[in-house]
């Protein structure tokens, strides 16, 4: 039986716990989640737009992430910005400075505000061919509307020495005996490197180091950021070369007949292999453990890297010395000069990798000072009656040409589209690959009669030497 004062104990023990567990009115922030931008835009000062796949905007809950192509200028952007809410500052439409992240301020109906932040970056470079002339300039222009970027003025011809690129530097020789380093964006000069003379080689960028070498008989190893030597090796004769690593050694040829292997890092010689006359410009191809070298001495040289030791050689009869071999799918294709002290010119061919039996011979006499590019089942080749070559790769027919006098300039293709200097007719040109027909010509001049292999950024962002 319950008696009347455990009931009234029960109540009050009842009421307690229901209160414990009555909640309390809780204080709502407005999260502003009702304010927002809903698109952003950029244009730039004159009105003009970006195209569509050269600007990415990216809205987060209260950032605003943009990215732009290389070489624009952040300092004089358009904001176009639609908002959900009743006032932004800064303003939309007006010219505002983006090299630093912007802070613009929303304004509700309620009054009630919320911040966002706007980050403008510059995305990978890419679209971008830059080349050297005998003008004394170096030049960086558009790839699809063939503008200048910039252009550094030089005491000396950049032609010889063909570009390359490495982490947003341009690396590039000069007859006026330096190696440049240009900050690819803008071509400001990062560093230059003096020889005791002219340079002629291209550079190889790899590990954080410069290869190169130059008229003064040496071969460089130089840091590829600071410019500070690491080694060099002096050889018998010029060295005008393109290097090549394999394996971590370094190859190239020298004029003084010989084809040189030393150690990357230390320049200590591993082996050396002695032709019977000079190597100019012709540059060691490493395909599958094999060394491709041509020589005045009118032999394509296959060699095992490792060793030195004589795979097989084909002996074309005419100076292969400024000519480059290269191999692909099995083949290695390859051009010959002149026979010396003639006028009687090379020829295209094709060699079986293997065993270096010739599959083809195509355009025989013409003479070519520089060797072909291959691009998919096309080969290009510059030869000196004047015009440029597309030809087909299993027969060597012609595809096309196109007479643009491109003096020996070598071509380089990107993005579906043939870039080669015709310094006989003072241009520059780019060029569909399908037919040859001309997407546009950079104007270098009278005096810009030869110009390098160019180097270009194509629209993936990746560079092709």
């Amino acid at each position: 039986m319950i008696t009347k004062s455990k009931y009234l104990l029960y109540s009050i023990t009842l009421i307690s716990l229901l209160s414990a567990c009555k909640k309390e009115p809780v204080n709502v922030t407005n999260t502003n989640s009702d304010i927002s931008i809903t698109s952003f835009a950029l244009s730039k000062a004159d009105n003009s737009a970006f195209a569509p796949s050269d600007i990415t905007v990216s809205i987060g809950h209260d950032t605003v992430k943009v990215e732009l192509p290389a070489n624009t200028d952040l300092s004089k952007l358009i904001p176009t910005i639609a908002i959900k809410a009743t006032i932004i500052s800064p303003a939309s439409g007006l010219v505002q400075d983006f090299n630093n992240p912007v802070s613009y301020t929303l304004t509700g109906e309620d009054g009630n505000t919320k911040k966002y932040v706007v980050a403008v970056s510059i995305k990978g470079p890419k679209n971008m061919v830059f080349f050297g002339s005998t003008d004394k300039n170096f030049y960086a222009v558009d790839s699809r509307s063939g503008l200048q970027i910039w252009k550094f003025a030089g005491n000396g011809g950049f032609y010889y020495s063909n570009p390359a690129i490495a982490n947003g530097i341009v690396y590039a020789g000069s007859t006026d005996n330096y190696m440049y380093a240009f900050d690819e964006l803008t071509g400001t000069v990062k560093w230059k490197f003096a020889t005791d003379g002219p340079i002629e080689s291209s550079p190889l960028i790899a590990n954080g180091i410069v290869y190169f070498g130059s008229d003064d008989y040496n071969f460089y190893a130089v840091d590829a950021l600071t410019g500070v030597l690491k080694w060099k090796y002096t050889t018998g004769r010029t060295v005008s070369s393109v290097p090549a690593l394999y394996n971590g050694t370094i190859y190239f040829a020298s004029a003084d007949n010989i084809i040189y292997a030393l150690d990357a890092k230390t320049g200590a010689v591993k082996w050396r292999f002695v032709t019977n006359d000079m190597i100019v410009a012709s540059s060691p191809y490493i395909s599958n453990g094999v060394l491709f070298i041509g020589s005045r001495d009118g032999y394509l040289y296959a060699l095992y890297a490792a060793t030195g030791e004589v795979k097989w050689r084909y002996y074309s009869g005419i100076s292969m010395e400024q000519n480059s071999p290269l191999a692909q799918n099995g083949v290695v294709y390859m051009s010959s000069w002149y026979v010396s002290g003639s006028n009687l010119g090379g020829s295209v061919y094709a060699f079986d990798e293997a065993t270096g039996s010739l599959i083809w011979k195509s355009l025989p006499g013409l003479g070519f000072t520089r060797g072909p590019a291959v691009y998919g089942n096309t080969l290009y080749i510059s030869a000196d009656d004047g015009n440029f070559y597309s030809l087909k790769t299993t027969n060597g027919s012609i595809n096309w040409s196109r007479q643009i006098y491109p003096n020996g300039a070598g071509g380089t293709v990107v993005d579906n589209t043939v870039f080669v200097g015709g310094g006989g007719t003072g241009k520059f040109y780019a060029l569909n690959t399908s037919d040859g027909d001309i997407k546009w010509t950079f104007p270098v001049g009278s005096y810009g009669l030869d110009t390098s292999k160019p180097c270009v950024i194509g629209a993936n962002g990746v560079v092709h030497y």
